[in-house]
């Protein structure tokens, strides 16, 4: 062998060596998280720096009150933040309209329910008794560890690669075949969610923090619900976003023609949809719903032991399948059919939730309309609430979704 074809061979040597460098520099690379992707940051123009004080004196339903009124002098601190946001966004606010900080809502959204922060609400000077709020189910997106994008402007798009470069085996004086990686863009639109409430003007005079926390839970509960229940489920139709459970490349799971019993094995077969698709599986997370841990927790070994007696009991802790945490919520239905089990199937859900987009797009916006007729005559105040939100999925092939889960 001659002296050139050893260089030759050398070099190709160190060739393959730097791509394999660049291949393991680009996986690592899009193991960042998104956020720090796009070479413009990302600002999150709906929210603002509050200290303890001021967001202790922040209350939605004076802010109401006042729009309803156009009487300010109680609502000063609400007023400046909300044009302190529409400055931000480069915009002007109409007549009846107020902007809600993100941060603030975030707090709201996510923590309903809790006793102390409104979900037992008792208001002695308003009501009679105590107030029992309605039963919802927990949100799952954030628990499961979503990625959020805020403060968005515009179409946003993240670049993404959607092939690699492949080596050859070649024989000797032959040429390597050229091979090239390809990329893509994943696409976040802006889309609306809207709730409208109404509140008696009596009630909105009265803030207090239990008065305040139930106008804020009945404002956003509902409406983070549905964004919550669009990243699982949503059809893209009627202006929807397209959840996990719908975009096209996720895997699926079938029980069988009529279904199958959940149990730990099937659990197993879920997380391995994904680890064989070579994404990563250890960061998964399991979210199943009420009927799947009932029937879970009945699972026992061949000694009769019970699987999930103690593991995840203790306040503070996660149940988890071989290091996989579960999230439990009933944002994943349990009445779904499959072949002759009608409205008896519970869906659920494995992936590495970072891989999920969430986008948010400024800042949730209230309108009020104190013109209705009927409001007008019975004293009511009438509040419409817009929140524009996306979803989208990095790499589909990191989720994989089972629909046909028995559970009895």
């Amino acid at each position: 062998m001659s002296t050139v074809d050893n260089v030759l061979r050398s070099h190709a040597g160190e060739l393959g060596k730097l791509e394999a460098r660049v291949n393991d520099l680009s996986q690592k690379i899009g193991a960042i998280r998104v956020a720090q992707l796009p070479k413009q940051p990302f600002i999150d123009t709906g929210s603002v720096d509050l200290s303890r004080n001021e967001e202790g004196a922040y209350y939605i339903s004076k802010a109401i009150l006042a729009l309803w009124s156009n009487d300010w002098k109680e609502a000063g601190l609400e007023r400046e933040i909300s044009q302190a946001i529409a400055k931000r966004q480069g915009r002007e606010l109409t007549a009846g309209q107020l902007l809600i900080p993100s941060n603030l809502q975030t707090r709201a959204a996510y923590n309903v329910g809790t006793a102390n922060q409104g979900g037992n609400l008792v208001a002695t000077n308003l009501l009679a008794g105590s107030f029992i709020e309605a039963l919802t189910s927990q949100l799952a997106i954030m628990q499961a560890g979503s990625t959020t994008l805020s403060g968005l402007i515009g179409n946003c798009d993240v670049p993404k690669r959607t092939g690699r470069a492949t080596a050859s085996w070649v024989t000797e004086g032959s040429a390597i075949p050229e091979t090239e990686g390809t990329f893509g863009t994943v696409q976040l639109r802006p889309k609306q969610v809207g709730a409208l409430s109404k509140f008696t003007r009596l009630a909105l005079q009265q803030t207090t923090p239990d008065v305040e926390m139930l106008v804020r839970s009945d404002l956003i509960t509902q409406m983070a619900l549905a964004i919550d229940y669009a990243g699982l489920f949503g059809d893209g139709s009627s202006g929807s976003p397209t959840g996990i459970a719908n975009i096209s490349g996720v895997n699926s799971l079938a029980m069988g023609t009529n279904g199958g019993q959940i149990s730990i094995d099937a659990l197993i077969d879920l997380r391995s949809k994904i680890a064989t698709a070579n994404a990563n599986a250890a960061g998964g997370t399991y979210l199943l719903n009420e009927a799947s841990r009932a029937a879970l927790m009945k699972t026992k070994n061949t000694y009769g032991e019970y699987y999930f007696a103690v593991e995840g009991t203790a306040p503070g802790t996660v149940q988890n399948v071989f290091g996989n945490p579960i999230v439990y919520s009933n944002q994943l239905p349990s009445n779904l059919t499959k072949g002759s089990a009608t409205s008896k199937c519970s869906a659920g859900i494995f992936g590495d939730f970072s891989q999920l987009l969430f986008g948010l797009w400024g800042a949730t916006e209230l309108l009020v309309n104190p013109y209705a007729q009927d409001d007008f005559a019975a004293g009511n105040v009438a509040v419409r609430a817009f929140q524009t939100v996306d979803f989208q999925v990095r790499q589909p092939a990191a989720f994989a979704v089972c629909k046909d889960f028995l559970t009895a």
